[in-house]
Parts: C-alpha cells; sequence; structure tokens
C-alpha cells in the first residue's frame, strides 16, 4: 500500500470516529434530559405512595390522590415518549455507523465483527399495543408479497448457495438484485431465492410464540461464515440476549448433525427447500 493510500484511509477512519464522537455526545445530551424526566416520574410516583401508605382509597383522600394519579400518568407517559425517542436516536446511530462499514471503511479481517455486531445491536420487538408481533420479528418470515427494499439484508440463493446479502434494488416483482456481503459480488436472483433477515429480536419472555421451536428445521448462518447452511433447532433462547444452538446437517457426523453450535436470532430463518435445476440458472451477473 502507498503511502498515499494509507493517508486517504486514516482520513476516512477520522471522518467516521468524528461523526461518531458527535453522534455521542448530542446522544448523552438526550440522555441527560430523560434521566430528567425519569426523575420526575420517580418524585410523582413516591408521593402517590406516601399518600397511600396505609393502600387504602377513600372518598376523603380521593381529592389528593386523583390529581396525583394524573400528574403520575402525565410524567410516566413523558418519561415514555422521551425512551422511544432514545431508542429511535440508538437505532439511527447504528444505521449510520452500519452502512459507513458497509461502504468499505472497515477492512476485510473485521467482516466477523461487523456480523456478530449487527446481531447484537437487533432492536428488541417491544409494542404493548399490539396482540401479536408481525412478520420480521424474530422466526416470523415475510409474506410472499413483501418487497425488499435498498439496504435490507437477506439470504440469497446464489449458485445452490445461501449467503448473507444486501439488497441493491427491486428490479421487478420477481427479481431481486443483491451484493454478496463478503466479496462485493451483485447478482440477479428470483424473489424465492431471497429470504428477508428479522428486522426485531422476539423477546423469549413475551413473544415466546415468534420464536422456533426445539427440533424445527431451518436455515442458520455457520459460525464464522457469511453463508446458511440448513440445521434443526436443538435449544431456544431463554433470555432475549441468548441465542439458538443449532445442530447443522453433515454427513460426516455418525447421526447426520454437526454438534450444537450458537446462531443468533437475526440469522436463523424457516428453511426453503430450492431444488436443483439442470435448466438455465435463474441467476445472472451484472
Amino acid at each position: 500500500m502507498s503511502h498515499k493510500a494509507s493517508t486517504s484511509k486514516k482520513t476516512e477512519d477520522d471522518y467516521l470516529e468524528e461523526r461518531k464522537h458527535q453522534a455521542t455526545k448530542e446522544f448523552v445530551k438526550k440522555l441527560k434530559g430523560y434521566m430528567i424526566k425519569k426523575d420526575r416520574s420517580n418524585d410523582a410516583l413516591q408521593l402517590l405512595i406516601n399518600k397511600q401508605k396505609d393502600g387504602l382509597y377513600t372518598r376523603k383522600n380521593k381529592g389528593q390522590i386523583v390529581p396525583l394519579l394524573n400528574e403520575a400518568q402525565r410524567t410516566l407517559e413523558s418519561e415514555l415518549d422521551s425512551y422511544r425517542k432514545l431508542i429511535s436516536d440508538v437505532e439511527k446511530i447504528r444505521q449510520r455507523h452500519k452502512d459507513a462499514k458497509m461502504e468499505g471503511l472497515v477492512r476485510r479481517q473485521t467482516l466477523m465483527a461487523v456480523v456478530h455486531n449487527e446481531a447484537a445491536a437487533l432492536p428488541l420487538y417491544i409494542d404493548p399495543h399490539a396482540p401479536y408481533p408481525s412478520y420480521g420479528v424474530g422466526a416470523i418470515g415475510y409474506p410472499d408479497s413483501h418487497t425488499f427494499e435498498k439496504g435490507d439484508f437477506v439470504a440469497a440463493n446464489i449458485e445452490e448457495n445461501w449467503i448473507l446479502a444486501e439488497v441493491e434494488d427491486a428490479v421487478s416483482n420477481a427479481k431481486v438484485s443483491v451484493k454478496d456481503i463478503e466479496d462485493g459480488k451483485t447478482e440477479i436472483v428470483v424473489k424465492r431465492k431471497v429470504l428477508g433477515l428479522p428486522e426485531y429480536r422476539a423477546d423469549p419472555l413475551r413473544d415466546a410464540h415468534a420464536l422456533f421451536p426445539v427440533d424445527a428445521i431451518v436455515l442458520a448462518l455457520y459460525p464464522q461464515t457469511t453463508c446458511f447452511y440448513k440445521g434443526a433447532v436443538v435449544s431456544t433462547p431463554k433470555c432475549a440476549t441468548e441465542d439458538y444452538l443449532i445442530a447443522f446437517e453433515d454427513p460426516s457426523y455418525a447421526g447426520g448433525y454437526s454438534t450444537p453450535m450458537p446462531a443468533a436470532q437475526r440469522y436463523v430463518l424457516t428453511y426453503r427447500e430450492i431444488k436443483r435445476s439442470h435448466k438455465k440458472k435463474e441467476v445472472y451477473e451484472d
């Protein structure tokens, strides 16, 4: 590498670091504002608790308790609104940083770390108003009518291999242009050979029904690779930060499956069988 190239790379890294630092400063400032609202909520709740020390709600204390209840509700709603905005800011920072990485600001040897961090940063699904999670949460797959957008991460079947890829463009209603996350090569594939990755983690304590059950046949990312392989669920996450344990199909093992290996919710998908075709391939290079 020439000295000029090294200088250019350093400039890119410095620029990325500067953006991260500025975003962090803004986030910390907003976090302080949130903590002030949280303290107000705690104070309002404490006043209510003090007023109801004996646990009684009577006509005598009604005139004092109702205003306290209203104030507690108001401060809690304000705190919740600030919390949601903070979560949104975190997602925006993560997205900007991910975009920078995908543009080549991170060297090839850090790819596995990027893949790991992408899974770890997947937001937890929380929606108290929805009785049941929608598609894109945990094991809940996307309908056939789903439209992929630029930047979506997917598993794409290229030359009979399922690889981790990023959507470049929707070529038509039936085809999608995707970029191999590892070598950057762009291919056009039919939609039935593309599986969308979850946008949210499912919380096992709230939405266990949005997780794959034990013994389910799945398509999962093999550790330290960017390829998905057929496997069976050995155990499911017990909490939101845990991974699945997957036994991958492997004829070199006596039972036909490997020893269980971890796989994050982000990279465990509903298995789809793609029949081998001896006809003209439906995959094209740009």
